[in-house]
């Protein structure tokens, strides 16, 4: 190296000296800072463990005070634990709750190292604590996507936050997975938090479609070890009782809704409505009316918007009739809720009531529609259903309900509906009792009752479940019209023009209102041709419904027309084949037509149809009668009886028969009975006047015909009665009168040619009987009754002793007739004629093939010429300057297999309780070779005057081919004993044929 000159080396020296001064300045502080450095290091250690010991035995504030001790040393760069110190006074600070402290630590130790991840578990909890909600949630995500590298109580709390924000800030499935990660870790959470964990944890749950999985949870919640508050409480107690009401549990759903009543305080107005409205939802379902109302009131002056409290009020007026306002609340409750089922189920069922089937019907889809398990909906569905005759539906419908509810009033009315509509009567009357004993503030169950009766003589029951139905509900429709028409079948029409113009004015749409009109039309103004137009509209009204259509075609039937009154008859059946009344009209269609095949055919059909009805039943035994089947007839009035003993139809039936057999006096016993169960029973006043006039008692056979007039006075019928009434007691004026009024009464379709000849051959009118007869035997729809019309016309010839006629028609008869008995007497006038009839022992024969006997008498004697209306089958007399011989024959028909010795006594007890009649003396004997009981007797009678007539006779009673003959010979009292003889000779000449 080149050295300078000492001149060059002296002219820096200041510099020189300067240079090595900062050397020695830098070495000097240098040594100095190893040596404090030494000294900070240990200071350091001594915070850091100090702080650390602290931070285990949570000394909070003895770890701030050494982490910040340690955080102050200098020079900084010394410090070796800068960042774990900032960060673990950030966690002191954080307990210590000093979190804005806290967050500038743990910012700066975010700053210096991202990567702590308990940090920015710790940041995020801070954050959550200062309602910093997104800050929060971002840094809990983070942590926890690290969550292995956390402590557990650092994971819990996190996943605690998470749970806790709110639906805005975290997706609820992601706040429930929150939720379920914090309780697995709930031992390091507080209590009060563990249980706000499980309250969301219940009110997650509620979304499960398994509402049990959603009460477990709730239940869960309720029973933690840390007690909920009460606003937690309330939050989960209202949830609680609507699962328990959805599953059911009415009884535990209402007792928990009382304890959610109980913290009030704790629910907002709307939360206190909703629970009022679920407490109105349960009281309404267990049937407690007055408590739902109560509680939906309470709700609506919380809330007046909510739905259902409206639907309960709806149906409160309902059920009290209040249907405008019913209506009213129905609309509000809809225009709140348009899924209200309940509100459907009223506006249905005030449809129902005013006749307004198939809009009812829609209304009551809807109500099923949103609550498939509505039964009061299916109910009146079903009764709607079979007003348009869809029973089969209606029988499904009630099927389904009954699967749902078995035992709710409303179900077993439908239940009573359909087994009415299968002809199971008992169990209809069964069901329908049962809903009157559980809710007996219906109506309708009362009027389907009255229907229903097991008993035809339950009357008075039928009438007081109608004025019940009527007392709960003035304006029920369907009740009055039932009342109306249970009182027209009784012949009572009071009122009934009021009730037909009320129900028009009130429901005039309904059909029920035209079908009181028809009736006060038909029977109170007699106005055929306005009733037809009342039926009319019956139909056009709900064309649907069977039933309507049987008012219309009786009327038709009535009026004879019979292609009309068919053509409705059988639009019912195709409607509903089991309408058991249109198969009596088509029945009663084929009798006018003397059909009795066809007529037979379709009064099975009715039986059919009816399983056996005792009205059915009844119809067909007048058809035996009829048929002469007198027999079976019989057997069916006693198997009616055994099931009904008060039937009065039954003895009806009886009577009939007892008159046929020639036993009056049990007939009148029979008659009287079916009036004593039936005073309005009009049918029973004819037959009891028929049975009189056939015992001769006239008077009292008027009074009973006169009953019948009182009751149908256009039943012309009864004027023929009281015709041979006044003829019996030989008031000709009277019977002039009686046979003018029965001929303005008797409807031009109806051709009773035979009748009105008969009447007008007894009134002497033998010109106009012939004329009467003639006009019949032109007539094709006749043809059946040809022999009996010439038969009679012969007569009134004879009558007027027109030869050449008379001989005419006898003669027609002898070529063409096919009775016997008209056979036999053409041949008997035609030989008298002729002269051919007197015997060589001076007695003419008679000949009865039909019959079988063979008798003779004095050819001198009359022998009239017998209609078929007579009782004899054989009469001869002699007619005596002061009296008269009388030989003759009556048969009863149909004893049923008795004999002689059966039927005497029978006959004694008869004669017996006959006024006037004395049996003088009795034997048994024999005539034609047939055993006879003979009895001789005194018969005193009393004339027009007061006076006695005193008649002495024999009769002769035999039992041959299962009827008993009656041959009397009798004679006025002094004549008697004279010609017993030939009495005597007259039964002797009796033989019976082969």
């Amino acid at each position: 190296m080149e050295t300078l000159p000492e001149q060059e080396r002296d002219l820096n020296p200041p510099v020189t000296k300067r240079r090595r001064w900062w050397l020695v300045v830098v070495a000097v502080l240098l040594l100095a800072i190893v040596a404090g450095g030494v000294v900070v290091r240990q200071l350091e250690t001594r915070h850091w463990e100090a702080g650390q010991a602290a931070i285990g035995e949570g000394e909070w504030d003895t770890a701030v005070t050494e982490f910040t001790n340690l955080l102050q040393l200098w020079p900084p760069f010394i410090r070796q634990h800068t960042v774990e110190a900032t960060a673990l006074r950030g966690v002191a600070y954080y307990h210590n709750d000093d979190l804005a402290a806290a967050l500038a630590d743990f910012a700066a130790t975010l700053l210096a190292d991202p990567n702590q991840v308990d940090i920015v578990a710790y940041q995020a909890d801070a954050f959550f604590q200062q309602a910093d909600y997104e800050a929060s949630k971002a840094g809990a995500e983070t942590a926890l996507t690290q969550a292995g590298m956390l402590p557990e109580h650092l994971q819990a709390q996190l996943n605690a936050n998470l749970a806790l924000l709110s639906a805005e800030l975290l997706a609820d499935d992601e706040r429930e997975t929150a939720v379920a990660a914090a309780l697995a870790l709930a031992n390091y959470l507080p209590e009060e938090t563990v249980a706000e964990l499980h309250t969301l944890s219940a009110e997650f749950a509620l979304a499960d479609p398994e509402p049990e999985e959603a009460l477990a949870a709730i239940d869960r919640a309720l029973t933690v070890a840390a007690e909920l508050t009460p606003t937690q409480q309330a939050r989960l107690l209202p949830e609680k009782a609507a699962l328990l009401a959805v599953g059911g549990h009415w009884p535990t759903a209402l007792a928990v809704s009382e304890e959610a009543l109980a913290l009030t305080d704790e629910l907002t107005d709307g939360e206190l409505a909703a629970l009022h409205q679920l407490r109105s939802r349960i009281y309404f379902a267990q049937g407690d009316l007055d408590s739902a109302v109560t509680e939906a009131e309470a709700a609506l002056e919380l809330d007046d918007t909510l739905a259902w409290p409206h639907a309960v009020l709806a149906w409160q007026a309902y059920r009290t009739f209040d249907y405008e306002t019913a209506l009213a609340e129905a609309e509000t409750a809809l225009a709140q809720d348009e899924t209200i089922a309940l509100a459907y189920t009223v506006k249905g069922g005030v449809l129902t009531w005013q006749g307004k089937v198939h809009e009812a019907l829609a209304e009551l889809e809807l109500a099923l529609t949103h609550d498939p398990a509505d039964v009061e909906a299916m109910a009146l569905r079903v009764f709607n259903l079979r007003q348009i005759s869809a029973e089969a539906e209606a029988a499904s419908l009630a099927e389904t309900a009954v699967a749902l509810q078995p035992e709710a009033p409303a179900v077993l009315w439908a239940q009573a509906m359909v087994a009415a509509d299968n002809q199971d009567q008992p169990l209809a009357f069964a069901m329908i009792n049962q809903a009157i004993a559980l809710d007996d503030g219906r109506p309708e169950f009362y009027q389907f009752r009255s229907l229903h009766y097991p008993s035809v003589g339950d009357r008075d029951k039928m009438a007081a479940d109608l004025e019940t139905s009527l007392a709960l509900n003035p304006d029920f429709a369907l009740g009055i019209m039932s009342q109306a028409l249970f009182r027209a079948d009784r012949y009572d029409f009071t009122d009934l023009e009021e009730i037909s113009q009320h129900a028009l004015e009130q429901w005039p749409d309904w059909y029920g209102s035209q079908l009181l009109s028809g009736l006060y039309y038909e029977f109170v103004v007699r106005d055929k041709e306005q009733a037809l137009a009342a039926y009319d509209q019956v139909i056009e009204l709900l064309p649907e419904h069977a039933s309507n259509y049987l008012p219309r075609a009786f009327l038709y039937l009535d009026l004879g027309d019979y292609e009309k009154a068919q053509a409705d008859f059988e639009t019912s059946l195709q409607l509903n084949d089991q309408t058991g009344s249109a198969y009596y009209g088509l029945a009663s269609i084929a009798s006018a037509n003397d059909d009795l095949a066809t007529q037979r055919d379709y009064l099975e059909q009715a039986l059919a149809a009816s399983n056996n009805g005792l009205g059915e039943r009844f119809d067909m035994a007048l058809y035996l009668l009829r048929a002469n089947e007198f027999d079976r007839a019989w057997e069916i009035a006693n198997e009616m009886l055994a099931e009904d003993p008060a039937s009065a139809n039954a003895y009806a039936i009886r009577a009939i028969v007892h008159q046929i057999e020639g036993n009056n006096r049990r007939a009148l016993a029979d008659v009287d009975k079916a009036l004593d169960l039936n005073p309005q029973f009009v049918f029973a006043y004819f037959v009891r006047a028929d049975v009189l006039l056939a015992n001769e008692e006239y008077e009292e056979a008027i009074e009973a015909a006169e009953i019948v007039l009182e009751f149908e006075p256009e039943a012309h019928d009864a004027h023929r009665l009281m015709f041979y009434a006044a003829y019996g007691l030989d008031d000709l004026t009277e019977a002039e009168r009686q046979y003018e009024l029965w001929l303005d009464l008797k409807p031009d379709f109806i051709d009773e040619y035979q009748t009105q000849g008969d009447m007008e051959l007894t009134l002497g009118r033998y010109e106009d009987a012939a004329a009467t007869f003639s006009a019949g035997l032109a007539d094709d729809e006749t043809a059946e009754l040809a022999e009996w019309l010439l038969y009679s016309r012969a007569y009134a010839y004879l009558s007027l002793e027109d030869e050449a006629k008379y001989r005419a028609d006898f003669e027609q008869l002898l070529g063409t007739a096919t009775i016997i008995d008209l056979i036999s007497d053409a041949e008997y006038w035609l030989a008298a004629d002729k002269g051919l009839l007197v015997a060589v022992d001076g007695l003419a024969t008679y000949t009865d093939e039909s019959l079988g006997f063979q008798i003779s008498y004095p050819a001198e004697w009359q022998r009239p010429l017998l209609s078929p209306e007579d009782d004899y089958e054989f009469l001869a007399f002699q007619e005596l300057p002061d009296g008269i011989i009388v030989v003759n024959l009556i048969t009863i028909p149909g004893v049923f297999g008795l004999t002689l010795n059966d039927v005497v006594p029978i006959i004694s007890e008869n004669v017996s309780q006959t006024e006037g009649l004395t049996i003088l003396q009795t034997q048994y004997g024999e005539i034609g070779g047939a055993r006879a009981f003979i009895q001789d007797y005194e018969l005193i009678l009393q004339d027009g005057l007061g006076n006695d007539e005193v008649y002495l006779g024999r009769q002769y009673i035999i039992v041959r081919n299962g009827n008993v003959w009656f041959f009397t010979a009798e004679a006025s009292g002094p004549d008697f004993e004279p010609i017993l003889p030939l009495i005597e000779q007259i039964m002797a000449s009796i033989q019976f044929l082969p």
